[in-house]
């Protein structure tokens, strides 16, 4: 894969194999995950599903254990089990993979592929893949272009900034931390330019996970 079809594609698959290779990361491959199953909720068949997609967002945050996460699996592996209709056992496929507890870069796409899966009629669905393809480059930014943050962009306001819209959910600030950084000193081209794009925007993006030292 080259640098213009990661920044350009519309469809995760390519983008997906590629990164395997060079990105290792669980925290943000199940986060990923978690993204692409949370836009499919409504369409979740029960609260078995649903409640292991909330353990499976606290993991990622730090405030569910691996207990928690296990129980998850477990309970979406038992939901996939009594399924009898295709429809349901991908969505609790789906949520089963994001729960694993390891080896994310081989499991999250299995869960995005499968919450794709649930969205129709297909033009819908292509839009699906347009957004998760945009939302890998929000989480994991150019791998073609590494970038390296240095602490004294984490200022008072930089931070706030950042923690007031990872909380809220919100991230029309993003073009305000975008001045933020370059006030602190950040002339990257990169990091400016993804605050100051078009998004989407979502919780894990790899400039306000930076600002924040989550990782």
């Amino acid at each position: 894969m080259t640098e213009a079809q990661w920044l350009d594609s519309a469809h995760p698959e390519m983008m997906l194999r590629y990164i395997q290779r060079v990105v290792p990361n669980d925290r943000t491959w199940r986060i990923f995950a978690v993204r692409c199953c949370e836009r499919v909720r409504h369409l979740l068949p029960d609260e078995r599903c649903r409640d292991a997609l909330d353990t499976c967002a606290r993991f990622t945050e730090g405030s569910a254990s691996a207990s928690d996460l296990a129980a998850a699996e477990d309970a979406s592996n038992a939901a996939f089990t009594e399924f009898d209709d295709s429809l349901r056992e991908t969505a609790a496929a789906a949520i089963h993979a994001a729960c694993l507890p390891n080896d994310m870069h081989l499991y999250a796409p299995c869960a995005t592929r499968q919450a794709a899966l649930l969205v129709w009629p297909r033009l819908q669905r292509k839009l699906e893949y347009r957004w998760q393809a945009s939302v890998l480059r929000d989480l994991f930014g150019n791998p073609f272009r590494p970038v390296s943050f240095s602490p004294d962009y984490r200022t008072s306001t930089a931070v706030a900034l950042a923690a007031q819209m990872y909380e809220a959910r919100d991230f029309s600030a993003m073009p305000i931390l975008a001045d933020a950084l370059q006030d602190a000193g950040c002339d990257s081209a990169d990091m400016l330019d993804h605050c100051r794009g078009p998004g989407p925007h979502v919780r894990g993006c790899w400039v306000v996970d930076q600002v924040l030292g989550r990782g």
